[in-house]
Formats: structure tokens, C-alpha cells, sequence
């Protein structure tokens, strides 16, 4: 035990002068810091929030038939018992914590903030062609000189041309597509990004 106590400590640093170490307190001071320097933790504290990860942790990841991730274990037996009682699955797949970690934290490197990801071909099974087909119009102008200045005319609004508004086919959109993207990919290649 020490015989320094921490009023005597509070003392000195509050007037260091007038209130000095004798040799044996500072031998004592320099004695716990030398142990508190070479200490090694008794134990790990784990604060486990989704973004706060040791690396040193394993996890169970466990799935129903259906793919989704219901819940994550330390423990494997505990794990299986929990999802056969649940209903017949078994441990799907034994995963490290660090791995679940990089899965929260999307996709690494991280895309610079000017970048935008997009998919390299536009496929029914990503959604491209639900949400691009009918995004895209070309616009024709058909004149006819004889209904000009007509106020009364059906086909047009007196102007003597009419605007006419056809979708774009979903092969040129995936062709405008492929050659944006073979550009991009030429321009980052050259470094001309």
C-alpha cells in the first residue's frame, strides 16, 4: 500500500511550492507510475453499439430458408438450439464480427463525395428498365404551312406545327447507356477524370 495519499497529491499541484515532495513521496510517485505504465488490463470491456466493433469477437449468424438474417449469437450451440426450436433451421454460416461490421458499413473505398455509383448494365433485375423506360421522350415538330395563324385549327395551336412525344426504345436507352459508360471507363483509365 502507499503512504501517499491523494489529499497530499491535490496539495502539490495545486502549489507545488510551497507544498513540496519529500524524496520518499516522489519515489513512491514514480513507483505507481512505472506500474500503471506496464499493467495490463484485468479485463476487455465490449461496447457493442452496431459502430463500435472488436474484431476479436466471433458471431453466429443465423438465417431462416428465406435468406433473411434474423439475429447474431456469440454462442453456436445456443445459436442452432434457438433456430431449430424457432422453426427446423439450422446455423447457417459461422461469421466473423469484423465481417458483419463491413456489411453495416456498406461498401469499401469509400466513393468520394463527386462520384455516383450506378450499375455497369442496365437489366430488368436491377430496376433500370422499369424506372428508365418512358423516362426518355424524342420530340418531333411537324409543320403544316397551311394551318399557320389558324385560331381555329384541331391538329395544332395555330402555330402550324405540332409536337409530337414517342418514348424512347429501351435498346437505345441501354445503348446511350453502354456508351456513357465505356466513356467513363476510357476517361478514368487515361486519368482524365
Amino acid at each position: 500500500m502507499t503512504t501517499i495519499t491523494k489529499e497530499r497529491i491535490e496539495l502539490f499541484i495545486k502549489s507545488p511550492l510551497e507544498n513540496g515532495l519529500t524524496r520518499g513521496e516522489q519515489m513512491e510517485l514514480a513507483r505507481i507510475a512505472l506500474a500503471s505504465l506496464e499493467a495490463e488490463p484485468v479485463s476487455q470491456t465490449y461496447e457493442l453499439p452496431q459502430t463500435q466493433f472488436e474484431q476479436v469477437a466471433d458471431l453466429y449468424e443465423m438465417q431462416f430458408d428465406d435468406g433473411r438474417t434474423c439475429a447474431f449469437h456469440t454462442d453456436g450451440a445456443k445459436a442452432a438450439q434457438w433456430l431449430l426450436a424457432c422453426d427446423g433451421n439450422k446455423v447457417q454460416e459461422y461469421v466473423r464480427l469484423e465481417r458483419y461490421h463491413e456489411a453495416l458499413i456498406g461498401n469499401s473505398p469509400v466513393i468520394p463525395d463527386d462520384w455516383v455509383m450506378v450499375p455497369k448494365k442496365l437489366t430488368a433485375e436491377n430496376g433500370a428498365k422499369s424506372l428508365l423506360s418512358g423516362e426518355f421522350l424524342e420530340t418531333t415538330f411537324i409543320s403544316f404551312p397551311e394551318c399557320l395563324a389558324d385560331e381555329e385549327c384541331e391538329s395544332c395551336d395555330g402555330s402550324g406545327r405540332i409536337k409530337i412525344e414517342v418514348p424512347v426504345s429501351w435498346t437505345t436507352i441501354k445503348a446511350i447507356w453502354n456508351k456513357g459508360v465505356e466513356h467513363f471507363r476510357s476517361s478514368t483509365a487515361t486519368g482524365d477524370n
